[in-house]
């Protein structure tokens, strides 16, 4: 993979995401559900921040909140001091599944957030095709979507975001759909950015030993309505290669901290789900 780094430079505002009091609800058949509740929250500018917890607890929910695309139910979300109030251009999202234009090639795909934006097509270009050299895919900048891997498709989703320099990345288990090899590459790649941009980056996982080997700290949310249960700084020292990092007792000893204090919400989830499921095949039997 290529090492070349793309110029940048670095944002202007620190990037300090506040939560207060935040909850959220939907309504269902039933009525008002909470998907989270009482939710307080400061991160610091430039740090990495994992939230981990069961299905359902509400962790995509915070993520929509701080990007502004949903207004909280209850309590306040802000940053830099300011309250999120809609969609902040300074923010950065990283889904799941990429949202690569399949009708655009590489260079385009990553050059639209900043036409978005009101840069120059010369000066988009430029920035793309340093921010595709820096994610390895030099000589690729011509290719569509569906010509390339998933690893390759997530590599050019990073450049779409790092290219306009957000100073708040929020990351949705962006790797979770790559095999285990592309996945560890995608997880070094994405802490050599981090480390030349810092970013404020909230990182939403299942995998503990991606949140641990990412994060300079992990957040536990409790079973729905998700609220926070712990939060937990990693000692681990940086720079690290997860590959490695996974061996190191250290690492081991805070996983199985971790996963002392998670496991009990994932089977108060578990449980929960079974139940309503239980209850609806009862329910469509009579």
């Amino acid at each position: 993979m290529s090492r070349a780094h793309a110029t940048t430079t670095a944002p202007t505002t620190p990037g300090q995401v506040s939560l207060t009091g935040f909850g959220q609800w939907f309504r269902s058949g039933s009525g008002a559900r909470w998907a989270t509740r009482d939710v307080s929250l400061d991160i610091p500018a430039g740090q990495f921040v994992s939230v981990v917890g069961p299905s359902g607890c509400g962790k995509s929910t915070l993520l929509n909140a701080i990007a502004g695309l949903r207004k909280p139910s209850a309590g306040q979300v802000s940053i830099d001091g300011h309250p999120v109030s809609g969609v902040d251009r300074g923010v950065g999202y990283l889904f799941q599944r990429d949202a690569l234009l399949p009708w655009r090639s590489v260079l385009s795909n990553v050059m639209l957030p900043l036409t978005y934006r009101g840069v120059s097509k010369k000066e988009a270009a430029r920035r793309a095709h340093a921010w595709i050299t820096r994610v390895g895919l030099s000589g690729y900048e011509d290719h569509y979507p569906h010509q390339l891997s998933g690893g390759m498709r997530k590599r050019v989703a990073l450049a779409a975001v790092f290219v306009y320099e957000p100073r708040v990345l929020l990351m949705d288990e962006p790797f979770s759909a790559l095999d285990v090899q592309t996945r560890n590459l995608m997880e070094n790649e994405l802490l050599d950015i981090w480390h030349e941009t810092r970013p404020t980056v909230l990182f939403v996982t299942h995998d503990l030993e991606e949140a641990l080997g990412l994060s300079d700290r992990v957040v536990v949310f409790t079973a729905g309505p998700g609220r926070i249960k712990s939060d937990y700084p990693v000692s681990l020292p940086r720079p690290r290669l997860l590959t490695e990092i996974r061996f190191d007792p250290a690492f081991q000893e805070q996983y199985e901290t971790l996963w002392n204090d998670l496991r009990s919400e994932v089977m108060t989830a578990y449980e929960a789900e079974a139940g309503s499921a239980g209850g609806a095949t009862t329910q469509s039997s009579q």
